[in-house]
């Protein structure tokens, strides 16, 4: 067993300075606008199969479809299995129909149309039913609740993208600790004890250079540092296969799409670690993935800039594995392509 240590350097801009004032006629429709609700239902394993709301009985059914039976039996007796009910919100295409329809790509003007005529907004945007139109509106409502909250407080983008990191890995946010460093450090830790994560805010870092053309009062740079004890393959299988149920089942799966679509080839990826280099590179790469996902979320986000990919070289093998295996196979990113070709040079297959 190891324990895998990794890191995460980034700088973003936000849409407005925490100074500034704004409403929601200065904001452009956008799917994240309208990110889908859930309900979280703790049912236990022998009362699955009697279940007569109809939205319970499609959550089993495509938590079935998702873990074998063997493991739901399994996790019964961790206690109460979690059933997400999930009401997915408007996708891009969605969106841009809205746009093309009423002609308003205007968040606040988009509002005002509902508040005056719900009946005939829903009618223009093809949604029959006005209850379901109202709802989008309320998420949309409440999406600029939290957006406006945001800007005051940048370093929340990151506190939100920790914890809802610590959502996928399936520990409950009434299940993780924090506590105060220095140099404005926050560090997030389980109960348990096996996972933590930790950020500071750091404007000195290479990252923020790539924003100089921004304000400085919108720009920020951070650090986060992660720590996962004692692990070994098998565990940080077992990780990511709770990273796909989450990903998979919960409003996660139209939040976070992409890691929703990504997760199996992690998984089958890391089946292939073969030593504690390689096991330690692969989790690295696998959550740096997963946090870059989380914060390129946040609507709050003008532009970001993510530290350039950094190859754990050990020795010329190891060196090209962890390139080939980490690099092509896993994410196909352009950036981190690159990079392993200023390393080693060009490979075969290496796009």
């Amino acid at each position: 067993m190891v324990d895998v240590r990794g890191n995460l350097r980034f700088a973003f801009s936000t849409i407005f300075s925490p100074q500034e004032e704004f409403d929601s006629k200065t904001l452009k429709l956008d799917e994240r606008l309208f990110p889908g609700s859930q309900e979280e239902k703790l049912l236990n394993f022998d009362e699955l199969d009697k279940q007569e709301d109809r939205r319970v009985i499609k959550a089993i059914k495509k938590l079935r479809e998702k873990v074998k039976e063997r493991k739901i039996k399994i996790s019964e007796r961790e206690g109460p299995l979690k059933v997400f009910l999930v009401k997915k919100g408007l996708s891009k295409k969605d969106v841009t129909n809205i746009i093309e329809q009423t002609q308003i790509d205007n968040l606040g003007v988009f509002l005002e149309f509902a508040d005056k005529d719900p009946k005939a907004l829903a009618a223009k945007i093809n949604i029959s039913n006005q209850d379901e139109l109202l709802e989008y509106i309320r998420m949309a409502r409440k999406s600029l609740e939290t957006l406006k909250t945001t800007i005051k407080d940048p370093p929340s983008i990151v506190k939100t993208a920790i914890l809802m990191c610590f959502e996928l890995f399936q520990v409950p946010k009434d299940k993780v600790k924090t506590y105060s460093g220095e140099d404005g450090e926050l560090l997030y830790i389980d109960e348990l004890r096996e996972v933590s994560l930790s950020f500071k805010p750091n404007n000195e870092i290479e990252e923020m250079e790539y924003l100089e053309f921004v304000e400085p009062d919108k720009r920020y740079g951070f650090e986060v540092d992660w720590v996962l004890y004692n692990v070994d393959n098998n565990r940080w299988i077992k990780i990511l296969e709770k990273v796909a149920l989450v990903a998979t089942t919960s409003i996660m799966q139209f939040i976070v799409p992409r890691v929703s679509a990504t997760i199996g080839s992690l998984i089958k990826n890391a089946i292939k670690h073969k030593t504690d280099e390689l096991l330690i590179a692969g989790c690295n790469m696998d959550i740096r993935f997963i946090f870059h996902e989380l914060l390129r979320l946040n609507l709050a986000i003008e532009y970001i800039k993510f530290q350039k990919f950094e190859a754990n070289i050990f020795n010329e093998e190891e060196k090209k594995a962890v390139l080939t295996e980490c690099g092509v196979r896993l994410l196909k990113n352009p950036e981190i392509v690159e990079r392993g070709k200023d390393v080693i040079g060009d490979l075969p297959n290496l796009k």
